[in-house]
């Protein structure tokens, strides 16, 4: 809740502040010690579709240690069906280019938190039948990969995968 990152960010003590955006069951927080510039909070309703609850985003503006700038977005996206999570990438996307991007001049950020969305690069041919198995006997739908599919084509990179390249293994 609100209330619950605000008392974090209070017992860090001072110097750290912060951004909360609320939502059906969990919302987003960026807690942080560098200055905040600017936020947004996002509500990512799609219009059309099945989804049970609505999610959100958080996004923030932030100077660096050196002076810099660079955006940082926290979301939480539907854990059921992949048309949501695209749906919501893409409000997340429009939210971010009409209420954030224009603060800084660019539109690169970090995007951080959990996507619920699966990359078929990341599992063997025995794994993606033993999830697409799992998946059935769950009745939910198949394991999909178009969601990240999406997001790498907007030349976003995982840090997962980029950490496995460098140390020859995952990071979780």
């Amino acid at each position: 809740s609100r209330q619950r990152v605000n008392d974090l960010g209070a017992h860090l003590g001072s110097g750290w502040s912060a951004r909360y955006a609320e939502a059906d069951w969990m919302g987003n927080a960026v807690i942080t010690c560098l200055p905040v510039i600017h936020a947004v909070y996002l509500e990512l309703i799609p219009s059309h579709g099945p989804t049970r609850e609505w999610r959100s985003a958080v996004g923030c503006l932030l100077s660096g240690p050196d002076g810099s700038t660079f955006q940082f977005v926290a979301t939480h996206l539907d854990h059921q069906y992949e048309r949501t999570r695209i749906d919501q990438f893409t409000l997340l996307e429009e939210g971010l280019r009409e209420n954030l991007f224009a603060h800084s001049g660019s539109e690169d950020f970090i995007l951080a938190g959990d996507l619920n969305s699966l990359s078929r690069t990341d599992y063997s041919e025995s794994k993606w039948a033993q999830i697409t198995a799992e998946r059935k006997r769950g009745f939910v739908e198949p394991p999909v990969s178009e969601l990240l599919d999406i997001i790498h084509t907007r030349g976003f990179r995982d840090a997962r995968t980029e950490a496995r390249a460098a140390k020859g293994s995952a990071t979780c």
